[in-house]
């Protein structure tokens, strides 16, 4: 199932349509400068969210639901960062082939 999500999650398509592609990698660098009030309030989505990955998934350690969730993320972030797009298809690949 995090390999389906992350095939879908981690595309050129993704990374390149920030206005509708995930809320999280878009609003995150905003939320870490804000009140303790939307912190509170992001972190709670953020667990929930987190919470529907790991369905079916109750086997698989929080930890590692995390660093599930923080490869997708920052992998988008990253490769939105960057100039070249063959390094940023290179960057979203390498995130992929941790799945």
């Amino acid at each position: 199932r995090l390999s389906l999500l992350a095939n879908i999650y981690l595309t050129p398509e993704h990374r390149d349509n920030v206005a509708t592609g995930c809320p999280i990698a878009a609003l995150t660098n905003d939320i870490a400068r804000a009140d303790e009030s939307t912190r509170h309030n992001f972190q709670e989505q953020l667990i929930a969210y987190l919470d529907t990955l790991a369905e079916d998934s109750e086997s698989v350690p929080r930890n590692e639901q995390w660093r599930t969730l923080a490869t997708l993320v920052g992998g988008l972030m990253v490769a939105r960062s960057v100039a070249s797009e063959d390094l940023a298809n290179e960057i979203l690949e390498a995130c992929k082939s941790g799945f």
